[in-house]
């Protein structure tokens, strides 16, 4: 991949290729000719042919992900281990849920709290869960890149800002990404939150070595480790939508964020929230139309009023979990009374927001996907065509 700028976003959609196949043809002979193709990669690189040692590479990386897969599927024992250490997980979990109602907080406060913070959804209710819903905001029920950055966001300005320039960043570091997998563990290890957890220890180890990581690139190479580790995860509906949000925030949001620089920050803080969710819902929308046959109208307008007020929430409820507090809970139960009445007054103003008759099918969606990824490739191919045209004048 000598020609890429970021190899691995050309090698993950041909290890993901690789992991469906391995997932729909399933066998113990790929890892023969996955030999022999590494070894004819090697000898064209040796022979100067960079072409032909490219294209190895790739068909190299297509092999790795079918044989991956087919050992994931024949061998159940890494299932086995992986289930002992989430029922660990799990126990410990609910140990610390305990301590919300040791701290003062009862009923849906100390649901949706846990929900939020721990990842424990089951106690509830329904009708919570189906405001969420209607208003176009499940995904904040559900723990992912989002929560996790929130906390990491709030570990940075504690610490990471002001070691990051001297030598204990090697010792405040690795602590924060250590948390970050505790956290992950204790949560349950979602799809999500795994692949956030990932990006985030690469974003770590480019503060360490001095390096900005861009987060095309960050999302390649952790999705990439993630699927060699656990190829079934390719499958999960929650790491599908995770890694195709953030691929939208990088293709989106990334480029056009800067736009607003110049504007007040009254105004350049609810646009890039607009544009930053907006770009994370049509990444998400054909996937979540394919899975959950709804679509949400004005899902974007209403994380606006939704995302600050489970920021403050979530904070309050990591904050009451280390010190169970009255205090802390009040301030908790608080924002949870917020984000409900905030649900309650958008479910009475937009009751129709909500379309929910859709029934995509899976080829559709994949044109879908094609569509819009070539419509960005040529809008970044026509803006270097001009900054080329700029720079010959």
């Amino acid at each position: 991949m000598t020609a890429l700028q970021h190899p691995f976003v050309v090698v993950l959609p041909v290890f993901c290729i690789g992991l469906t196949t391995g997932y729909y043809f399933p066998s113990e002979f790929y890892l023969a000719p996955a030999i022999a193709v590494g070894a004819f990669a090697w000898w064209m690189s040796r022979k100067n042919k960079p072409l032909w040692a490219e294209l190895s590479i790739l068909l190299l990386c297509l092999l790795i992900g079918a044989q991956r897969m087919s050992a994931s599927l024949l061998d159940t024992g890494e299932e086995q281990e992986l289930s002992i250490l989430e029922k660990k997980a799990a126990k410990i979990s609910d140990t610390l849920a305990a301590r919300f109602k040791d701290a003062g907080l009862q009923g849906d406060e100390m649901h949706l709290t846990a929900a939020l913070v721990l990842g424990k959804r089951s106690e509830l209710s329904s009708e919570t869960k189906d405001k969420f819903r209607q208003v176009g905001a499940s995904h904040l029920l559900a723990l992912s890149g989002m929560h996790l950055g929130i906390i990491y966001g709030l570990l940075c300005i504690i610490c990471v800002r002001w070691v990051r320039f001297s030598p204990f960043r090697w010792i405040a570091l690795p602590l924060l990404v250590c948390g970050l997998w505790t956290y992950t563990l204790l949560a349950g290890m979602p799809a999500s939150l795994i692949r956030a957890a990932a990006m985030l220890s690469m974003v770590c180890m480019g503060t360490l070595l001095f390096r900005s990581l861009p987060l095309l690139h960050t999302l390649s190479f952790s999705a990439c480790i993630i699927l060699f580790v656990n190829p079934l995860l390719l499958t999960d509906i929650g790491f599908q939508l995770s890694c195709m949000a953030v691929l939208f925030i990088a293709l989106a949001y990334m480029p056009l964020h800067g736009c607003f620089r110049s504007w007040p920050f009254a105004l350049r803080w609810p646009a890039r929230m607009l544009l930053l969710s907006l770009s994370a819902q049509i990444g998400t929308l054909p996937l979540s139309t394919y899975y959950f046959h709804s679509l949400p109208l004005l899902g974007p307008f209403a994380s606006l009023f939704l995302i600050p007020v489970t920021t403050a929430l979530i904070y309050g409820g990591l904050c009451t979990l280390i010190f169970p507090l009255p205090v802390l809970a009040s301030f908790t139960a608080l924002c949870v009374r917020a984000d409900l009445w905030i649900l309650e007054t958008w479910i009475n103003l937009f009751p129709s927001s909500m379309w929910d008759t859709l029934h995509p099918s899976l080829p559709s969606v994949i044109l879908i996907y094609v569509v819009l990824l070539a419509g960005f490739i040529r809008i970044y191919w026509q803006a270097s065509e001009m900054n080329r045209q700029q720079v010959s004048l």
